[in-house]
């Protein structure tokens, strides 16, 4: 029930099944977490189905929280490197050094699918629905730019993908 397991989990999850599986304990053990949401659009956009990714889009934009536990992975790093007598300045270091983001990259293909979604859109005729998904992907980058305690690479994957959000709109 700990939402920090169920999101690392998701990463190293070996098979789609299992990865939903994590993906249901995240949504559950964070429910006001966007993250939660927009890691199962992915998941849902993989598969090809687009309309449940599209909700679960629309569920994030409405989600107050975006966090994802780095900063307390980097804690967690920093005590258990501490208690094994290193000095402050290497627990520090090495447990940054450690930190692992792959949500970020798997942010970064979610925006590639979204800008899909909107150029599918436009290509039907739909303008509405385009700037909706363009929308989204705009909230997106402003909430992995924003979020507190962010490491840098996270602020300029979330400017990034505000960026092409912006360019096409």
């Amino acid at each position: 029930n700990d939402p920090r397991v169920a999101f690392d989990a998701v990463f190293k999850s070996d098979s789609p099944e299992e990865r939903r599986q994590w993906l249901e304990n995240f949504k559950k053990s964070a429910p006001d977490n966007a993250m939660t949401s927009y890691l199962s659009a992915l998941d849902y956009f993989k598969s090809g189905h687009n309309d449940q990714a599209v909700q679960e889009l629309i569920a994030a934009s409405s989600k107050p929280q975006f966090q994802d536990y780095s900063w307390d992975f980097v804690q967690n790093a920093e005590e258990a490197w501490r208690t094994a007598g290193y000095s402050e300045a290497e627990t520090k270091m090495v447990a940054t050094w450690q930190l692992l983001l792959p949500h970020a990259s798997e942010l970064e293909q979610l925006n590639k699918n979204i800008m899909s979604l909107a150029s599918a859109y436009r290509q039907a005729g739909d303008e509405a629905s385009a700037q909706a998904a363009l929308q989204f992907n705009l909230k997106l980058g402003q909430q992995l730019d924003e979020s507190p305690n962010n490491p840098l690479i996270n602020q300029l994957v979330g400017i990034a993908i505000q960026r092409n959000a912006l360019g096409a709109m």
